[in-house]
């Protein structure tokens, strides 16, 4: 039996009821990305990987709501990038604007995130993270 999931995502904090996926947790980031906000997307990523019981396979940052990014901005995301690198955890980017593609591509991200983990949506970011980490078969 394969696993399957919904393609609606909710906040675990507000909705106790949702499925969630082993290993895999998504972030909603809104607002611009730059020196005043972000240190705080960092610090809740740490956050989720020491909460976490089952441990981090992937992370998905949701950034639809992400207009504008400046360096700073750009050298969290390639922070988090390399932290997830050296824990064994996967980051995909999901709804990114080609605003913050561009910085993103000026400030080297790219040379340690393949583009193929930048996704248009978050449902394709989750199929593609379970293509990267199946889960168990149920027999």
């Amino acid at each position: 039996m394969s696993r399957t999931w919904a393609s609606a995502f909710y906040d675990v904090d507000r909705h106790d009821d949702v499925e969630t996926i082993d290993g895999l947790r998504i972030l909603r980031f809104d607002g611009g990305l730059f020196f005043v906000n972000a240190d705080a997307l960092s610090d809740r990523l740490r956050q989720i990987r020491v909460e976490e019981p089952t441990g981090i396979d992937g992370v998905i940052l949701s950034m639809e709501g992400v207009n504008f990014i400046d360096t700073e901005g750009a050298d969290v995301l390639i922070s988090i990038a390399r932290a997830g690198i050296d824990h064994g955890i996967d980051l995909h980017l999901a709804r990114v604007k080609p605003q913050v593609i561009d910085v993103l591509e000026r400030d080297g991200f790219f040379g340690l995130v393949d583009r193929s983990h930048v996704h248009d949506n978050i449902d394709a970011a989750v199929a593609f993270h379970m293509e990267l980490h199946p889960a168990p078969q149920i027999e």
